[in-house]
């Protein structure tokens, strides 16, 4: 009888176990150690020490200590708008260096010397001084047209063997002819702007290569894959 009442009790007692809420075994896992605290400087720059830091204390970073008092962790303060400001300043400098070097490596690839950066000048110039004088030898053909179109359209007005329709396309022609001659002229601005713009590009490559070669330029990161041994393979 008395082991029917001990299992009675054995299982009761086991049962209210189970039935203890889970939230309490957690509020003591979570609990803090005995012994173990935190330790920040407070408003009046005075350290104080306890168990939970402030809401308005945590951002300024704390330190942590077991129940020895021995330093277990640090908490850094939260890093300022300025910080951040800086931080991000700092980033975008090194992006721009990063940035920097990869246009000064593609133009010493592009060019080797100072001469080849001329030699390119002159190519270039000298395609665009054969379309200008294209151009110009169209503009003087036409306006010499021109002069001898004006010329027949005073002649044919007191001429009465000339019609009205035939008058209307001789002016027709002459304003055509103007219009061509306005056009060349335009691309010929077009043109010799064209020639600053490469004079002055090239100035600038000349400018910077002779940066680039007087400061040195910094060894290229290898790539991916690049500056790695390579596998030894046993063979069987």
């Amino acid at each position: 009888m008395r082991n029917h009442y001990l299992y009675q009790f054995t299982f009761f007692l086991l049962l209210e176990l189970l039935l203890i809420p889970q939230w309490v075994f957690s509020a003591q896992s979570d609990a803090p150690k005995a012994g173990a605290y935190k330790c920040w400087i407070d408003e009046d720059e005075v350290t104080t020490c306890g168990n939970v830091v402030p809401p308005e204390i945590s951002q300024k970073g704390f330190n942590e200590f077991n129940d020895q008092g021995i330093l277990t962790s640090k908490v850094n303060a939260a890093p300022t708008a300025a910080e951040i400001a800086a931080f991000k300043q700092k980033e975008e400098e090194v992006e721009k260096r990063k940035q920097q070097q990869k246009e000064d490596r593609a133009l010493l690839d592009l060019f080797s010397t100072e001469q080849d950066i001329e030699r390119a000048r002159v190519a270039i110039l000298a395609t665009i001084d054969g379309q200008i004088h294209s151009i110009e030898t169209i503009v003087a053909s036409l306006e010499k047209n021109l002069v001898d179109m004006e010329k027949n359209l005073v002649d044919s007005v007191d001429n009465p063997d000339v019609s009205e329709s035939q008058l209307q396309t001789i002016k027709k022609n002459i304003e055509d002819v103007k219009y061509r001659i306005k056009s060349n002229r335009d691309t010929l601005k077009d043109k010799f702007k064209e020639k600053e713009d490469v004079n002055k590009e090239y100035n600038e490559y000349l400018q910077r290569y002779r940066d680039i070669k007087r400061r040195g330029l910094p060894p290229k990161a290898p790539e991916e894959g690049e500056g790695k041994p390579a596998e030894v393979v046993d063979k069987p």
